[in-house]
């Protein structure tokens, strides 16, 4: 309550935007609607009533052979995809910037990561993603049982998933596209669109960050008729045997909303949005990548700022952005937006003088190296652990892996060996504001312990 007091405009996820986006009548039943597996509601596990046909109108949506409802976010949908298509012990490719749901699914699944590097924005340290031909090259090298590519990413950088997918066609490899950040590309009419638009074999959509549903909803789109029931079962481990009935109506009314008036919705965000890019300096993509058009990321260097900095100057305007790193600050873009959004970025943008060089930024950007696994994440998590100081953790074997939140995407995997650029890195984060979960309040690491060295 304290903090919906400040009055502060959301241009953070989830999209509804404190409710703006969300259907009337749902808003204003919520606990009425909060219900169980009751005759005539059906059950999530085996639907066969109106969960059936509510999951059957979304596959219809995103043109899948099937799509599953998820309560428990897109973190169970990748979880599930992953145990669903690759079998224990086998070699899996993912980005260098997986989310930390990835991690997971290795050590479910006893999987073995393969990091592909990803590329860097050629002025500022933001993850664009990996290329066709790297990929090329470690599908021919690694023999992979799984592809997973990241797209759109936090930032809003969209990879040529159609290239992905006939490529990972070509060596018989299915794919799996986290399309967290990406729901509302479903009914995008510009270049940038969904990674279902290419047919990869199973997307999965965190329906609550841009699709308009409460948090913790998500998609799990499948394009492989021969994965469905594999899918199907991987999804009984990940879900609770209790889903939320406000999460699983709203993705339903959400899918009904992008059917029948995302296109629209779609078209007026791409206004507002264009609107904070006349106001803001910000940044752009190179080829082959695409922008995300509701992702506004605002390079805080020609301020004379640095990202936490303005982030800070944008909560004193009444503004909440989504997040920031040493140079931006980012912005989300829903399909419920309002003049009054971009009316505060005016006056932020008066009350902010732009500067003829761009500013040196103290403190160290956001990097990524290209480490090896000296343990699997699986072999990592059921070692011996000890706590060690931050300071101290150059060298040791990490355990529990530490996160830059958001975005969620691990510094150090579990399995892998800390550096000295992680340490400074991580502490330097944590001086300017930011935070790094497998961090503890008392400035520990969780490590594996000596004789694993």
């Amino acid at each position: 309550m304290r903090h919906q007091q400040q009055g502060l405009y959301p241009y953070h996820v989830p999209s509804h935007k404190a409710g703006r986006g969300l259907d009337v009548d749902f808003a204003g039943n919520l606990v009425q609607c909060d219900l169980t597996e009751l005759p005539g509601l059906d059950n999530l596990a085996a639907p066969t009533g109106p969960l059936a046909a509510a999951e059957a109108l979304a596959a219809s949506l995103a043109d899948a052979c099937a799509t599953y409802f998820t309560t428990n976010g897109s973190t169970a949908g990748l979880i599930a995809g992953v145990l669903a298509t690759a079998p224990p012990g086998s070699t899996i490719l993912l980005p260098q910037t997986a989310h930390l749901s990835l991690y997971s699914a290795c050590v479910l699944g006893d999987l073995r990561p393969v990091f592909l590097p990803v590329e860097l924005h050629p002025e500022l340290p933001l993850a664009l993603g990996y290329t066709t031909d790297t990929l090329r090259a470690a599908l021919a090298k690694h023999h992979p049982s799984l592809v997973v590519a990241t797209s759109p990413t936090y930032h809003g950088a969209i990879s040529d998933i159609s290239a992905f997918t006939s490529l990972c066609r070509e060596y018989a490899v299915p794919l799996l596209v986290d399309e967290a950040h990406g729901t509302h590309l479903l009914v995008s009419d510009r270049p940038a669109a969904s990674a279902a638009r290419s047919k990869a074999d199973v997307v999965v959509q965190s329906v609550h960050k841009t699709g308009g549903a409460l948090t913790g909803a998500a998609w799990v789109h499948c394009f492989n008729p021969a994965l469905t029931l594999a899918l199907k079962r991987a999804l009984r481990l990940m879900q609770s045997t209790s889903p939320s009935y406000l999460l699983l109506a709203s993705l339903d009314l959400a899918r009904r909303a992008l059917a029948t008036a995302g296109l629209e919705r779609f078209r007026l965000a791409c206004q507002q949005a264009d609107k904070l890019r006349e106001l803001l300096p910000t940044v752009f993509f190179p080829s082959p990548w695409q922008q995300d058009p509701l992702r506004v990321v605002i390079d805080a260097r020609y301020f004379g700022l640095s990202g936490f900095a303005l982030h800070q100057a944008m909560l004193d305007c009444g503004l909440s952005p989504e997040m920031a790193d040493t140079y931006t600050v980012t912005l989300v873009v829903g399909l419920s937006e309002s003049d009054e959004g971009v009316e505060r970025v005016l006056a932020l943008a008066k009350g902010l003088p732009r500067v003829t060089t761009l500013a040196e930024i103290v403190g160290r950007p956001y990097y990524l190296s290209t480490r090896a696994q000296v343990l699997t994440p699986r072999e990592a998590y059921f070692a011996v652990h000890k706590w060690v100081p931050l300071m101290r953790g150059q060298g040791e074997i990490c355990a529990e892996p530490l996160v830059p939140y958001p975005p969620g995407v691990p510094l150090v995997g579990p399995g892998q060996t800390i550096e000295r650029e992680d340490v400074a890195y991580i502490q330097e984060l944590i001086a300017a504001g930011g935070s790094c979960t497998g961090v503890s309040a008392t400035g520990q690491i969780l490590v594996i312990a000596g004789e694993y060295k």
